[in-house]
C-alpha cells in the first residue's frame, strides 16, 4: 500500500484520511514517510466529542502535530454527527477553535457530511452553525474555509 500513496505526489493525486483521534500517529508518520503528498484529515479527525465531551488530549496533540506539516489540511465536517443528537454551535466551537488556530482558515475547508449528517440534523442547520463557529473570523478567513481552500487543494 505504500508503494501506491508513493506515487499519489507524481500523480497530482491527494489523499483524503478518514481517521479517528487513535490513527493520527499512524498518519503523521506516514506523511513523514511520503512528505510530497498531500493530505486532508476528513471530518476532523472524528474527535470524541458524544454528548458535548471534550476533544481530549489525544485528539488536540495529535492534531496539533499535523498542523505542523504545511502539506496536511483538514475538513470542518462530520463533526454534528459525532457529536450526536442535540448538537449545538457553541458546543462545537472548541474543536473548530482548535483547528482554525493550530491549521490557519487557509488550510481548513468546510464540508457538509450530507447525507450522513441527516442523522442528527440537516444541511441547513450545519451551514448556519458553520457561520456562527465561523463568526469571530474576519470575512477573508471566512471565504477560505467555505471553500477557497478546498478549491486550491483539489486544484478545481
Amino acid at each position: 500500500m505504500i508503494d501506491n500513496l508513493r506515487r499519489f505526489p507524481d500523480l497530482n493525486l491527494c489523499f483524503d484520511a478518514l481517521v479517528q483521534p487513535r490513527h493520527l500517529a499512524v498518519l503523521d508518520r506516514l506523511t513523514d514517510i511520503i512528505p510530497d503528498m498531500a493530505v486532508v484529515i476528513d471530518h476532523a479527525a472524528k474527535p470524541v466529542i458524544a454528548n458535548g465531551q471534550a476533544a481530549g488530549p489525544e485528539w488536540e496533540t495529535g492534531m496539533a502535530r499535523l498542523a505542523e506539516k504545511p502539506q496536511i489540511f483538514c475538513k470542518l465536517s462530520g463533526i454534528a454527527t459525532e457529536q450526536g443528537p442535540g448538537w449545538k454551535a457553541d458546543t462545537l466551537q472548541g474543536v473548530t477553535d482548535h483547528l482554525l488556530t493550530t491549521f490557519g482558515p487557509r488550510r481548513v475547508m468546510w464540508g457538509s457530511d450530507w447525507p450522513v449528517l441527516e442523522l442528527v440534523g440537516s444541511y441547513t442547520q450545519w451551514f448556519e452553525a458553520a457561520q456562527q463557529m465561523l463568526s469571530g473570523v474576519s470575512e477573508e478567513d471566512r471565504s477560505w474555509v467555505m471553500g477557497r481552500t478546498a478549491t486550491e487543494f483539489y486544484r478545481l
